[in-house]
Formats: structure tokens, C-alpha cells, sequence
């Protein structure tokens, strides 16, 4: 099993790096073939993601303030996020076993609700959280 886990993640990888690629080299926010979110176009309001693909071209080129102020929850999320794919792959649970319980995913969702929601309030301190 172990040999299939690590396939899938060689695979991944392999597609993943053309993308740090593109988003490295380009800037989304001075490029027009970043797709738009739909979302935001269609009500003005901003999502969950909006922000995310500057956060990632700031991220790859280390501007770690930046990339908080287009999108602080994904951001703040992918050490996690990244911490989940190699314990996965390399089956940390024999080494530090680490239970996420369903309450765990029902903390995760309400906060995305509460940020998503926050970041449309039109007054100062939530006016941070919009990506600028």
C-alpha cells in the first residue's frame, strides 16, 4: 500500500510543479489568463478563496505579509495542509498518532463561514481581512 501512496504522490508532485512555475513567473493580479472568481463577479462580495492566487505568487516569492493580506486563512491553513499530504504519504500515524475527529472538520467549516463572512463587512478591522 505504502508503494501506491507514494506513486500518487510522485504524480502529484509532478503536476504541481508546472503550476509553482506558472504562479512564480506570473503575477495573477497583472495577468489576465488567471481565471476570475466567479463569485466575486457575479455579487462583489468575496469569497473564502478570493485572494488565494496572489497569496500563492507572494508566498513563492517570500513576501509572507503580502500573501496574509490577499488571503490569511488559506495561507495560515497550508502548513497544515501540507503537514496532512506527507503524513499521508509516509504514514506518520505509526509515528505520532494524531486523531482528528469529526468535530475537528466542523470547527475547520465554521470558521471558513465566519471568515467568509467577516471579510464582507463593510467597517475597520474586517476591511483587513478583504484581499487588497
Amino acid at each position: 500500500m505504502q508503494g501506491h501512496k507514494l506513486a500518487i504522490a510522485g504524480a502529484m508532485t509532478l503536476l504541481a510543479v508546472p503550476v509553482v512555475v506558472v504562479f512564480w513567473t506570473y503575477d495573477p493580479s497583472e495577468s489576465s489568463f488567471f481565471p476570475k472568481c466567479l463569485f466575486h463577479v457575479c455579487t462583489g462580495l468575496h469569497c473564502p478563496g478570493c485572494g488565494v492566487q496572489r497569496a500563492v505568487h507572494r508566498l513563492l516569492h517570500g513576501d509572507l505579509i503580502a500573501a496574509l493580506r490577499f488571503n490569511a486563512m488559506v495561507v495560515l491553513a497550508l502548513p497544515f495542509l501540507g503537514y496532512s499530504c506527507v503524513a499521508w504519504t509516509f504514514d506518520f500515524q505509526r509515528l505520532l498518532p494524531l486523531r482528528v475527529s469529526s468535530v475537528c472538520h466542523y470547527i475547520v467549516l465554521a470558521g471558513t463561514i465566519v471568515f467568509w463572512i467577516a471579510r464582507n463587512i463593510p467597517i475597520y478591522p474586517f476591511l483587513l481581512l478583504r484581499p487588497n
